[in-house]
């Protein structure tokens, strides 16, 4: 196996502790705080959009410099599991507080 080293650090380690360090805080804090669904997945729509940006700008650049704009496409994964995992924790919370309340 292969990565691209960013510096000392492999850019997979660093995208990685990216998403769980800023990410998913950031999702997390959206999530319980702001009302509004579009708020909410703010995050992985802007994620999303730049993953499909670099993938097809990648296509049509081809070459080394498309397999680099793929790859870096392909390390949007990362914070998106993070907006996938902020809002799954968010939904067991939710549920979790509506069954522990009394009937009344």
């Amino acid at each position: 196996m292969f990565d691209i080293w960013l510096g000392d650090a492999p850019l997979t380690l660093v995208v990685f502790l990216l998403a769980v360090l800023v990410v998913l805080p950031v999702q997390l804090l959206l999530c319980f705080k702001v009302k509004s669904r579009a708020a909410r997945l703010l995050p992985a729509i802007l994620l999303a959009g730049a993953a499909l940006l670099l993938a097809g700008a990648g296509v049509v650049l081809g070459g080394w410099e498309g397999l680099g704009l793929v790859i870096l496409a392909a390390l949007t994964a990362f914070p998106l599991l993070a907006c996938g995992a902020g809002w799954a924790l968010w939904a067991l919370v939710r549920l979790a507080g509506k069954g522990s309340r009394p009937a009344g």
